[in-house]
């Protein structure tokens, strides 16, 4: 869930405050999983490539007065093209860190693939049953 918190965060937020916020999700969550600094690392990295790929899948005109990049607010397929890729991304850093390297290479993968898969649902879900339109407006 901590993964959907910085992917919704609003476009505004600038990069510096997206990866300060990030890193101190990440460390929060390395704390109560004594993980020793994976997720906070994997978190400042989809923070990091976060406002780039938000550039990259921007359409021509922009968006109109969109405050979150949410899936009721954009569309499914727009979610899906946001969340999936930078998911994805966190989720390999993690197993890759919990592998301690690249000897399991298809196991993490399809690991990475099946709980981001997994992730994005359950965050797809969330945001149908308890964000509205007008609910910060």
């Amino acid at each position: 869930m901590y993964v959907g918190f910085i992917l919704l965060l609003p476009i505004s937020v600038s990069r510096n405050y997206v990866l300060l916020i990030a890193a101190f999700t990440g460390f929060v969550i390395d704390i109560f999983y004594n993980s020793l600094g994976t997720h906070m690392a994997a978190t400042i990295l989809m923070a990091f490539i976060r406002p780039l790929w938000i550039n990259a899948i921007t359409p021509r005109g922009g968006y109109e007065n969109i405050e979150s990049p949410t899936a009721k607010d954009l569309g499914l397929a727009w979610f899906l093209a946001y969340s999936l890729p930078l998911v994805f991304i966190h989720l390999c850093l993690v197993f890759f860190i919990e592998a301690g390297g690249f000897h399991m290479f298809f196991f993490v993968i399809f690991k990475a693939i099946t709980s981001t898969f997994l992730t994005v649902f359950v965050l797809i879900i969330i945001q149908y049953l308890f964000y509205s339109k007008g609910r910060f407006s």
